[in-house]
């Protein structure tokens, strides 16, 4: 008959071969030890920052291949939207766009995106060079790039400035009065 010691590859026998092994004299020191229990926690935690926080960061708008949107500046901006390369979209609600907003924006704003969305391809290519802008602390413009951009538009820019920003720099603004009954 066989006892319980016997068997190697009972799980009380496990334990105790782990055991004596962190206990054995060629593991080293307590410095060794802890050196090891630093490397087995650095090691865990690249595990999870490979598994559970670099994929939710990677599926940002900023990271999609082939569609990514690009941060640009005030003077970027305005260049582009002088040269007519670009055409300028503002994400706020309908209020605040027709308070004041750049002039010659389109209004599409994330809270707005279905009801305003047939009226704004019609206006738009899938190809122009769009330009997105909101007020400071607002995500609107990224949420607005990701619905065009699921919807095929590729050259998206997010503007670094706010509105104030631009009517400061002396660049041109309207409200919804000067645009002939609005846009």
């Amino acid at each position: 008959m066989k006892r319980l010691g016997d068997n190697q590859n009972h799980p009380h026998r496990r334990r105790t071969v782990i055991a004596g092994w962190w206990r054995q004299a060629d593991v080293g020191t307590d410095l060794n030890r802890i050196f090891v229990l630093i490397l087995l926690a650095l090691g865990t935690g690249f595990i999870f920052n490979t598994v559970f926080v670099w994929p939710r960061q990677s599926a940002s708008l900023s990271s999609q291949p082939g569609s990514e949107a690009r941060q640009i500046t005030l003077e970027h901006a305005h260049q582009l939207i002088q040269r007519q390369q670009a055409v300028i979209v503002d994400t706020r609600p309908p209020g605040s766009y027709a308070r004041e907003h750049i002039a010659g924006a389109l209004n599409l704003s994330s809270s707005h995106f279905k009801t305003h969305y047939s009226d704004f391809a019609s206006q738009v290519d899938k190809n122009q060079t769009l330009i997105l802008y909101c007020e400071a602390g607002c995500n609107s413009k990224n949420i607005v790039a990701n619905r065009l951009r699921e919807r095929g538009y590729q050259d998206l820019n997010l503007m670094a400035a706010e509105p104030e920003d631009w009517a400061a720099a002396g660049y041109p603004v309207a409200t919804i009065d000067d645009n002939s009954g609005g846009e």
